[in-house]
């Protein structure tokens, strides 16, 4: 069968603005879940620190706080860094319309 163009050309605009939203919520439901966890440990590593008195737990503690510092940072700079690229994609493909010749 032979569908018009124009029909083809709305089909791709709606599955593009479609899969926008589902990236978007997909990155936003992992992305800050995983930023929620680690930010969730950081701050109540200090309460775990006095329920051990062994050194290397405690030892094991102080360097998961240090590594999750680093974590926090580097998704929540991943987020906004994907999140910019993907609306500026989204943005190209929504103001520049396929042409008919």
């Amino acid at each position: 069968m032979d569908y018009p163009i124009d029909m083809l050309a709305n089909q791709i605009y709606v599955i593009s603005i479609i899969l926008f939203i589902l990236s978007i919520t997909i990155m936003i439901s992992f992305g800050l879940t995983a930023l929620i966890m680690n930010q969730i440990i950081y701050v109540y590593s200090d309460k775990l620190l006095n329920l051990f008195k062994n050194k290397y737990i405690r030892w094991y503690i102080i360097f998961n706080k240090k590594i999750i510092g680093l974590e926090i940072i580097f998704i929540g700079v991943s987020l906004l860094y994907f999140m910019y690229y993907l609306s500026y994609g989204i943005h190209f493909i929504a103001t520049h319309p396929i042409t008919f010749n």
